[in-house]
């Protein structure tokens, strides 16, 4: 039987849900928002990300944190980011994060002038 204190340490935890660009939704389980960090949260998501992305060394990750009730979101970049998403999501079980990437170095063909094979005018 499980005790009333551990019913109530319980329903303070979260789950996260990772939504991923390609469609793809992960589960993390049992997020304890007083125990969760910026690190781990990382952490998390190279273990369930990145070794589905091919030549992932070369990837930036953006992290974003849907906000109850709105179509706003708050960019997880830190610490104080974590705590903030845990804060508006103090009444909901389910935190959900949308986990985008980008080259982080363009490929070859890109040229890195924007005028580059536009004539200039005079």
């Amino acid at each position: 039987m499980i005790s009333a204190s551990k019913i109530e340490w319980l329903l303070l935890l979260h789950m996260i849900l990772l939504c991923i660009i390609w469609g793809k939704k992960i589960r993390i389980p049992d997020v304890d928002p007083d125990r969760y960090s910026y690190i781990e949260l990382l952490n998390d998501v190279a273990e369930n990300v990145l070794h589905e992305l091919p030549g992932n060394l070369n990837i930036v990750l953006n992290i974003r944190c849907g906000i109850p009730r709105s179509f706003a979101t708050i960019d997880i970049t830190n610490y104080e980011t974590i705590l903030q998403m845990f804060k508006v999501h103090e009444k909901e079980l389910i935190i959900n994060l949308y986990v985008f990437h980008m080259n982080a170095i363009p490929p070859n063909d890109i040229p890195l002038n924007p005028n580059f094979g536009h004539d200039e005018e005079t």
